[in-house]
């Protein structure tokens, strides 16, 4: 599976555009494909990306699922991305959000559990509220 598109972009394409939005910029045709697929695409997607392009996207997806349905909502629809989200912290260098998502996974201590909906999601059902 190869992308839609050609997502690299020059500094003139960003030029005229305040630095704090450029991240944005350079993520945006990208998510948009990214919610675009079914989610037996997703890894397959992401594997095409570089580490800081799968980075932003995974992050970007963790923050809007937990502002909008909590961190368990997102555990039951993308929990599957926990080990690459907590090394996409690693990466950027957000610890505090690393640190977090290293005690969340203390909770599938076997990680293949994270890999199959159906089981992740009664494994997520079954966490107390305490526990997220």
């Amino acid at each position: 599976m190869n992308p839609k598109y050609d997502y690299r972009i020059s500094a003139a394409d960003v030029a005229d555009i305040p630095l704090e939005d450029q991240p944005n910029i350079a993520i945006e045709r990208i998510y948009d494909e990214f919610l675009s697929l079914p989610r037996s695409k997703i890894s397959q997607f992401l594997r095409r990306l570089t580490p800081g392009q799968q980075a932003f996207i995974i992050l970007e997806e963790l923050e809007t699922h937990v502002l909008g349905d909590g961190v368990r909502g997102w555990l039951f629809d993308s929990g599957q991305l926990l080990e690459q989200a907590f090394e996409s912290a690693e990466l950027i260098g957000a610890k505090k959000i690393a640190k977090l998502l290293r005690k969340l996974s203390s909770h599938f201590p076997d990680p293949s559990l994270l890999k199959h909906s159906a089981k992740r999601k009664k494994a997520v059902q079954n966490l107390n509220n305490d526990e997220l």
